[in-house]
């Protein structure tokens, strides 16, 4: 009987992440060495990813469910093959902006007036977390008092915390 050994196949997997949704994420093998060419690759990854005899796939607008760890197996002509994996990171795209409004624009000395704060994240986009908004009083007005309608402002920092802010 006959025994065959394998020559040391080498692969190294990569992406061009991290990626922002909506983005193609690129992966990438590196181009196996050692063994027998020709080369096959075959990749898996999350939510059921296949790439079958494809070095380099690519996938076109990349959600962030896609995130994870993709794996190539690479196999010479000898059926010999190395393992390798990549973790991949696709970050959601949030459009923020804020408005602030005021109520009197030119009050009486010693008089009150309310400023409104408002952020919004733009209808299409993933949601948004972990947001801060920084805002000082102008100068020349005095803190009396705070609402928030979600989140947490803290008047002396004039930092607003917002946890979450959903799209639309």
């Amino acid at each position: 009987f006959k025994v065959c050994a394998c020559a040391a196949v080498s692969v190294t997997a990569s992406s061009n992440g991290p990626i922002f949704a909506g983005s193609t994420l690129n992966l990438t093998s590196g181009n196996a060495t050692g063994g027998v060419e020709p080369y096959t690759y075959n990749w898996t990854g999350p939510n059921g990813f296949s790439a079958i005899d494809n070095p380099n796939p690519s996938i076109p607008n990349a959600t962030p469910a896609m995130s994870g760890v993709y794996t190539v197996i690479a196999v010479d002509a000898n059926g010999c093959q190395d393992t390798s994996t990549v973790t991949v990171v696709v970050n959601p795209l949030v459009d923020l902006s804020l408005r602030k409004t005021v109520d009197n624009a030119t009050p009486a000395v010693g008089s009150s007036v309310i400023f409104t704060v408002k952020t919004f994240n733009a209808a299409g986009f993933s949601p948004a977390t972990g947001i801060v908004v920084a805002d000082q009083l102008p100068s020349g007005f005095t803190y009396v008092s705070h609402t928030a309608s979600v989140g947490n402002y803290v008047a002396g920092t004039g930092l607003w915390a917002i946890p979450s802010l959903a799209a639309g």
